[in-house]
């Protein structure tokens, strides 16, 4: 699948989420905050697991290439000076802005049981790219 680096980027944070949802329990006197995990199959969660690998090597490279910006920006320096920061953004919204090309699993949206997991809606609209009605 095509995407934008930050498009592949997005949508990596969004898996990332779907591990679960914190829940407050009480036991006795004291609150304890608990992972409660998504109830997905088993299908959809390899699909998941693969698309996480897929998109992590993808913000993998993306990460060497911001590095690699910084090293030239700065004079092979580790940080990008003050004056210099301008142009660095420039050159890391023109690379969020290139395509690149990710092998993703497509997920069903039936399969998301969203009568029973309560995804945000803004992890709902970043996985659009990879889920079928």
């Amino acid at each position: 699948m095509k995407m934008t680096y930050a498009s592949a980027l997005e949508a990596l944070s969004a898996l990332e989420a779907l591990d679960g949802e914190n829940t407050i329990i009480r036991d006795g006197g004291r609150e304890q905050v608990i992972r409660k995990p998504y109830q997905f199959s088993a299908a959809t969660r390899m699909a998941i697991a693969r698309n996480l690998c897929a998109l992590q090597a993808t913000r993998d490279v993306f990460t060497l290439a911001r590095n690699d910006a910084i090293r030239r920006i700065s004079g092979g320096k580790s940080t990008v000076p003050d004056d210099l920061r301008d142009d660095f953004a420039s050159e890391m919204a023109d690379l969020a802005r290139q395509e690149t090309d990710v092998a993703l699993a497509r997920v069903i949206e039936a399969d998301l049981n969203l009568a029973e997991n309560r995804l945000p809606p803004t992890v709902l609209a970043a996985l659009l790219p990879l889920v079928d009605a």
